[in-house]
């Protein structure tokens, strides 16, 4: 669950970024996506990411579920600098704690304007729930 204080932004593929330090914003999955997911096979991104930049939609990484797939992808441009590699050793922890220890990845972003264009979670849960 998020604290009350947290400020998070959703992408319409169900990823979630806020802001953590100086201009680091931490990305994770949706918890609605996660609740009928099942078990999480493995996860896995698409190549080096760390200092690499990425771009708004681009495809960084998968996450495979007992019976589905979902496509990890950047939720803004910007520089990826750091993946959690907690997630790869215990990859359930992307269903248990998605908004904390479950998180993907940290990334510095090209335009933090561009955060207006995501959705507040009050719009988040309008649409999707």
């Amino acid at each position: 669950m998020l604290d009350s204080d947290e400020t998070v932004y959703y992408s319409y593929d169900d990823i979630w970024i806020r802001k953590e330090e100086s201009d680091v914003y931490t990305a994770g999955m949706a918890a609605r996506i996660l609740v009928d997911a099942g078990p999480v096979a493995y996860i896995s991104f698409t190549r080096n990411i760390i200092n690499g930049s990425v771009y708004k939609d681009e495809i960084i990484g998968s996450i495979e579920f007992l019976g589905s797939f979902f496509d990890i992808k950047s939720p803004l441009d910007g520089v990826i600098v750091e993946v959690n590699e907690s997630i790869t050793e215990t990859p359930d922890l992307i269903v248990s704690d998605p908004y904390h220890g479950g998180w993907l990845f940290r990334m510095e972003l090209s335009d933090p304007a561009e955060l207006l264009d995501l959705m507040d979670e009050e719009r988040y849960l309008q649409c999707f729930m």
